[in-house]
């Protein structure tokens, strides 16, 4: 809502994805390079990136991982854990099947969990609500645009906070978070 009558969605758009998705996709790209850069080990692979991606706790403790540092963490947190990814597609669904204006949040969590049950299908949701939102054919197209860091304000003060990843990554990681959410929808295409 912006007092000068202009439109600015876009603007809370973008702010709610990098509060979500958006902020842990730029700080694990920023763990990664910090990692390069400090410890020479490149992580910047479709393989690798689709275990940090969502890894599960102590999933990572075969990594060596840095901080902006440039000390090796002792707590192996590449930005993007497990918890974190169910956390942000679920925020992300709620907040776009509930209208939280009208519908207490406890409401929108009862029926999301368990009436109808929309957490066995978050990855689809979060697909098909994502590429809406954005006006975008492929998940791809919306992590390219936040992975190029190219966003005033935002991308800097993300790039401040855990270092920015080099432009040579950004496809790599655009489509890694594809991957991650594709190979995701077909666990529950697979165990519905």
């Amino acid at each position: 809502m912006s007092t000068t009558g202009l439109k600015i969605d876009f603007l809370e758009r973008d702010i709610d994805a990098f509060a979500g998705w958006v902020g842990d996709l730029l700080q694990m790209g920023g763990v990664l390079q910090n990692t390069l850069n400090f410890g020479g080990y490149n992580y910047f692979t479709p393989e690798d990136l689709q275990t940090i991606i969502g890894a599960p706790a102590n999933g990572l403790q075969n990594y060596h991982l840095y901080g902006k540092d440039g000390k090796e963490m002792s707590i192996k947190d590449g930005g993007f854990s497990q918890v974190d990814l169910l956390q942000d597609v679920d925020a992300y669904n709620i907040s776009r099947l509930y209208n939280l204006a009208d519908t207490k949040l406890y409401a929108a969590f009862e029926d999301y969990y368990n009436v109808s049950k929309h957490y066995k299908r978050r990855y689809h949701i979060f697909k098909q609500q994502l590429l809406k939102e954005f006006d975008a054919d492929s998940i791809y197209a919306v992590a390219f645009r936040f992975a190029k860091q190219e966003i005033p304000i935002l991308s800097g003060l993300f790039g401040l906070a855990f270092g920015k990843f080099n432009e040579e990554f950004i496809e790599i990681v655009a489509h890694a978070f594809e991957d991650k959410i594709e190979t995701q929808i077909s666990i529950e295409e697979y165990t519905s």
